[in-house]
């Protein structure tokens, strides 16, 4: 009977306090995510602060990076996205409200609401609407697949052709226009209206919806890489798949949606926030709230603990702040009322946390926790010397390892919970807003198998700060209720 070991699943919590503190979230995830498809987490502005809202994103054609523009004309570079220059320096007659790339990935072009366009890296200005006078303002832009040309289109669907691009037409009805994409011979593009209506042009096709809600308000659309289909993103975080494209989930946006950007393969989407948020996994808005799940089984079920058995947690108390280690035992008993889970205390314990790159965990230690049980889920707490992914803001991460067999459910075993030493942002105990208590809710969280959502009402928000709630929020509950005793017993495989 072969066991099968999945890497371990993280998630972390940076703070939000005082302005001047400026957070970061960092997240690992190996395994089977539930993401937008191939559209990787490669960084974003959660949780920074910015001086204008970001209006636009774009990919670089390797898919392992992507910028950010602001409304100021600031760029944001993520994984191998290059900084070419920008026009946050520079005061504008008209506010940025979108970019595009070049082909190569060593450019791009950001235009304003008047149509001044601005070039940078290998970008070469063809002409603009700068010195126009426009019926409507500029809404967004493309360039042609040739990289010699691109489009403006204006609120009111009015087309500006420039360079070898070339203008096949406008809607011929009162609309309000949000975006455009081109076809992949550049010899058609297609229109998008906040009413969710799409007008096709030169060789675009009108296509039917696969998938997805009716996405309305409507923010973006972007094509497949063959032109056979198309996705549409409202300001919710909803999307639809029209034609070839597929429907890779939605999300529930904590700020409008104002943009969306393809992954070169075409298997992936990624969504953006006026907030810099960048989105890539899907989650569950219910009544209650927001929810979502750190990592799936091949089934697409919720990964999990067998909540039919009691899972132990052990405690390093080294390096613990005053009261920490009574705060901790407090909070796997609030997961356990909120999962069914009996969570127990197996007493304090000498191991050590092993440094992220350096080693993994053992998940099995007969001499140290006994013989035919998985260890402990380990707390403890260290310096970021000691851990470099709790450098800054970062004051914890959490997350659970999974083994199955062929004969027994994919279920997580163990688990680990980080914190820094130094907590002096978050204040002791319980209660909303900077409590420690939010802070270890959040983390072990993680170790049930919780996401990070963009809803400020919910503790597994990717930031603790002052507007947080007083322990799990309704949308928590509703997905540790899933992940607990609602979700009926599983088959575990042994260590042995």
């Amino acid at each position: 009977m072969r066991l099968v070991l999945l890497v371990a699943v993280l998630g972390a919590a940076s703070v939000i306090g005082n302005p001047a503190h400026r957070a970061s979230s960092e997240e690992r995830a190996v395994g089977a995510a539930a993401t937008f498809g191939d559209a990787s987490d490669l960084g974003s502005m959660q949780g920074k602060a910015l001086a204008q809202p970001v209006v636009g994103m774009a990919a670089t054609r390797t898919g392992k990076g992507y910028w950010l523009v602001a409304r100021d004309g600031g760029i944001f570079s993520f994984g191998d996205a290059r900084f070419f220059g920008s026009t946050g320096a520079i005061r504008l007659n008209q506010p940025i409200v979108g970019m595009t790339a070049t082909g190569s990935g060593g450019g791009y072009w950001f235009v304003a609401a008047d149509g001044g366009i601005f070039a940078y890296g290998d970008a070469k200005f063809y002409g603009s609407t700068g010195g126009a006078r426009l019926a409507a303002p500029i809404v967004g832009m493309a360039s042609t697949p040739t990289g010699k040309g691109y489009w403006l289109v204006s609120r009111d669907g009015s087309v500006f052709a420039f360079g070898d691009a070339r203008s096949f037409g406008s809607p011929d009805v009162a609309t309000s226009i949000t975006g455009m994409t081109v076809t992949s011979s550049g010899l058609g593009y297609w229109l998008a209206a906040s009413d969710g209506r799409i007008f096709a042009f030169g060789d675009a096709r009108s296509l039917n919806p696969v998938g997805g809600a009716t996405p309305t308000p409507t923010v973006a659309v972007a094509a497949t890489p063959d032109g056979s289909g198309y996705w549409t993103a409202a300001r919710t975080g909803a999307v639809r798949a029209y034609g070839s494209a597929t429907q890779y989930g939605a999300a529930s946006a904590g700020s409008a949606v104002v943009g969306m950007a393809r992954t070169p393969s075409g298997k992936g989407y990624w969504l953006v926030t006026a907030q810099g948020d960048v989105l890539t996994k899907a989650s569950t808005t219910t009544a209650a709230g927001t929810y979502a799940f750190l990592s799936r089984t091949s089934t697409g079920l919720p990964m999990r603990y067998n909540p039919c058995a009691p899972v132990r947690y052990v405690i390093n108390p080294a390096g613990a702040p005053a009261g920490a280690v009574d705060e901790v035992r407090e909070s796997f008993r609030r997961l356990g009322a909120a999962t069914g889970i009996s969570f127990v205390d197996a007493g304090t314990t000498t191991e050590s946390h092993i440094r992220i790159g350096t080693g993994t965990r053992a998940s099995y230690q007969p001499q140290r926790y006994g013989v035919g049980q998985w260890a402990p889920i380990l707390v403890s707490w260290v310096t970021a010397s000691d851990e470099p992914v709790l450098a800054g803001n970062v004051l914890g991460y959490g997350g659970s390892t999974s083994y199955w067999s062929s004969v027994t459910d994919q279920a997580y075993v163990t688990g680990e919970v980080v914190f820094d030493r130094d907590l002096s942002l978050v204040r002791a105990g319980f209660g909303p807003g900077l409590t420690r208590g939010n802070l270890v809710q959040h983390e072990i969280g993680h170790v049930a198998g919780l996401d990070h959502v963009q809803d400020r009402g919910q503790v597994m928000y990717p930031s603790i700060s002052d507007r947080s709630p007083d322990g799990y929020g309704p949308g928590d509950r509703a997905g540790l209720a899933q992940l607990g005793a609602q979700g009926g017993c599983l088959r575990t495989a042994s260590p042995v």
